[in-house]
């Protein structure tokens, strides 16, 4: 959700942050995640936009996070690795979907703990109805999500 040439993701993504950072944090396989983005650090310069600017000295203050992005980052980076350990290796498949609500599952290649794992978000201003049926996967999931919020389902 990051890019070290752009702005951070709070000043891009502004409420939606976490849900995109959700969204991305428990995709399979490898990441690239821009260090210091889970403190929530950003010292733009007059000149450029991006959270460690190359024309001024920056360094990164680990010692005073932003605690809410903290946490935020801990927690999903807990709960991906938890999900990934209980899928094992996983493909990722787009859902028939309704409403305005967005998402994937995460289905394992082979049989493990779980038959699969729904990752949601609403990407809007207002708390959203989720109405998702995968048949073949046995799974069918009713419920909200608040404005910008997101939520993982076990199946």
């Amino acid at each position: 959700t990051g890019n070290h040439d752009e702005a951070a993701p709070r000043r891009a993504l502004g409420p939606w942050m976490e849900g995109a950072t959700f969204l991305t944090l428990l995709k399979p396989g490898s990441l690239l995640f821009y260090g210091s983005a889970e403190i929530g650090f950003d010292r733009p310069s007059a000149a450029e936009h991006k959270p460690i600017p190359f024309d001024v000295p920056v360094q990164v203050d680990w010692a005073n996070p932003d605690r809410a992005v903290q946490s935020f980052h801990r927690e999903t980076f807990r709960l991906s690795r938890e999900i990934h350990t209980l899928l094992g290796p996983a493909e990722l498949r787009a859902p028939e979907s309704e409403g305005s609500w967005v998402g994937y599952l995460l289905v394992p290649k082979r049989p493990g703990a779980l038959k699969g794992a729904a990752v949601l978000a609403n990407p809007t201003d207002r708390e959203v109805e989720v109405r998702l049926s995968e048949p073949g996967l046995g799974f069918e999931y009713r419920g909200s999500l608040p404005a910008f919020g997101y939520h993982l389902v076990r199946f």
